[in-house]
This record gives C-alpha cells, structure tokens and sequence, in this order.
C-alpha cells in the first residue's frame, strides 16, 4: 500500500497514468486534498457566506483567508483571520479528522513534482506525522524526461492557428482521434480570436473554458450594469431567455446579502467574483464533440495537447510580495512566499 500526493496541477497527469495499473493499490492525493486532511476542510459556500456578514464583506478577502487556512496557518496570525475561524467553528464549517494522520502509518508515500524544501510540504509532513524514511521525492524532471515534441516557430498568429486546426482535422479525420482526446492550450487573446474565426469555418467544435462560469451569461453581464438598484425586486424586470440564469443569480444575491453592501464598488467586486467561481455550462451539446480549449497549464499523457502562441512567460505567471499578506509573514506561518511560488511554477512551465 503506497500513497501519492501530487501538485494539483499534475493530478489528472498522474491519475491517467495510475488508471493503466488498476491492480497497483496507491491512492493519489492532490497537494490540496492533502491539506484538506491535515488542517480541516471548510464547508463552502456557506463559509464564505458567514464571512461576507460578519467579519468582511470583501468576497475576495474571505477567499483568500480560507485558502491561507487551508494550508494550516495559525490562525492568531491575524486578528480578522482569528475572529473568522473562530467563527466558522462556532458554526460547525471546519470539519477536522486527526484520525487522517493513521492513513500514513507505514506507508511508502511518493511526493511527486513537489519540492522537499517547499515551506508547505515540510509543515504537512510534519502535521500528518509522516517519517522521511517513508518517503521518495519525483521531480518534474524525473516525471517529465526529455522528449522531442516538434515546434514550430510561425511569422503570423493566424497562421499558427489555421495550422493547428489542419493538424487537428487531420488527427480526427485519418487517425481516427476522439475530439474529446485532444486539447488546445492557450492564453493568447488574437490566438482565441483566431481559433473562434477559423473553426468555424473549418467547422470545428471548440469548447473555451472561459465560457463557462455564470458571470460568462449575457444576463449575468445585464445584472452587473444594473448594480445600482436598491432592491433586489430589479432581477425580475430584466429582460432573458435564461431563467435558470436569473434563479440562480438571485440566489447569490440572497445568500451572500449584497444587497447589504453600500459600497458599490464592493458590491460589483463581490458580485463579478462569485458568479466567476460558479460553473454554468450553457451548451447542452455532447462534450465528446467538443475540442477543450483551455487557458492555463494542461497536462495527460494520453491526449494530444496543442499549446499555441507559446513563448517562455506564456503560463509562467510571476508571482510578487503584494498578497494580503506579506512575504515576511507568510515565512513563519509556513506558506509558500513569492519566491518558493515562482519556483513551484517555473519547473512546471520546464515540463512543457
């Protein structure tokens, strides 16, 4: 019996190459999962619900406190971060198990992708009791060997993606490869625009992750330019042909009490940050149709990837001392600072 905690980004990558060894018993635990078992998992949204009302009705900052909490800072640290935990316990959202720390008991555990000098990996061994003699660290490079891919470096955006859609036909037409087996990797705002002209010419069906939260809805976008009302009876006067859409944006309004907030500012922040983090599909077509065309870092083993308008800054997102809190504090909380983000992130961006 062996276990695997991986980043979160590598989870699908790891547990597609672990589903073609059904009978080899390890339990894959994303980076997360793992803090989860460590230091409590948070009901949600009812805990960022109870924050906005009580503690601080900035959506994003309550957000961002879970997250700090989730990987095991004390919460003393800070003054609102203490009330808020103390909160959530009051109100039973913080569901602990110290009984987690026996599931590692004598097992070989694989620390796949992660640093073993990351801040937050040290403090989770540390929390879940698990002796270093258990453990074998695989780096990226380890999981990532040196394979020759082809590259090719192209005068013109557009060509790039006429290119790749031709490819794409060709992987789906003569060598018979599901839609649903290939994926388009990109944050290039023209490249998006090119692959939307293009495909539908070439009558290719593309699916943008982009478009799939609630703030993405037309009427979600009506809402936010009506944010100035004083009541919440100005949801049902809009105008749509997504009733689904209007119910379940009311239901924000009423559980997250924004009609409460007087700044408006606030309101438009917390209004456009919530529907962002709710998933809402509104194609109703087969996703086996559908090609994935995703904005950030993509790995599997078994798909064909296209990452298009690829340069070395593409994913590699830097990462500065201005989080709400400082580098200075996280490093004695035992969270990951700028510096260890940025490392965490640059092997990753190696991988590809």
């Amino acid at each position: 019996n062996s276990i695997i905690i991986t980043l979160d980004e590598l989870s699908s990558y790891v547990l597609a190459i672990k589903q073609k060894f059904p009978k080899v018993n390890i339990k894959l635990l994303s980076m997360s999962k793992a803090q989860q078992m460590a230091f409590g998992h948070f009901i949600l949204p009812n805990a960022y619900q109870l924050g906005i009302k009580h503690i601080n009705n900035n959506y994003l900052v309550i957000k961002k406190w879970i997250s700090y909490l989730q990987k095991g800072i004390n919460p003393k640290t800070n003054h609102e971060i203490d009330q808020f935990y103390n909160l959530l316990n009051q109100n039973n959202l913080i569901i602990t198990n110290e009984n987690y720390k026996y599931l590692f008991k004598n097992k070989k555990v694989f620390i796949i992708g992660i640093d073993k000098d990351n801040t937050e990996l040290k403090h989770l061994i540390e929390k879940l009791e698990i002796n270093q003699s258990q453990i074998s660290y695989i780096t990226t490079d380890d999981l990532f060997p040196e394979i020759k891919v082809p590259v090719t470096k192209y005068s013109l955006i557009s060509l790039e993606v006429k290119d790749a859609l031709y490819k794409i036909i060709d992987l789906i037409q003569n060598k018979h490869v599901s839609p649903k087996d290939i994926v388009i990797c990109t944050n290039n705002d023209e490249c998006c625009f090119y692959l939307k002209l293009f495909a539908k010419e070439l009558k290719i069906n593309l699916k943008f992750q982009e478009n799939q939260t609630l703030f993405d809805t037309p009427f979600a976008r009506v809402v936010f330019n009506h944010l100035n009302q004083n009541s919440i009876d100005f949801l049902d006067s809009l105008k749509t042909n997504d009733e689904i859409a209007r119910k379940i944006i009311k239901q924000v309004f009423i559980d997250y009490h924004l009609m409460e907030i007087q700044d408006k500012t606030i309101l438009k922040l917390n209004y456009a940050s919530i529907l962002k983090d709710i998933p809402y599909n509104q194609q109703e077509e087969n996703d086996k149709e559908f090609i994935i065309v995703l904005k950030n870092k993509y790995f599997h083993p078994y798909k064909h990837i296209f990452y298009l308008s690829l340069t070395n800054s593409s994913f590699n997102v830097v990462s500065k001392d201005n989080d709400l809190l400082p580098d200075k504090i996280k490093k004695v909380n035992y969270l990951q600072d700028s510096n260890e983000l940025n490392k965490t992130n640059s092997n990753l961006c190696k991988s590809f």
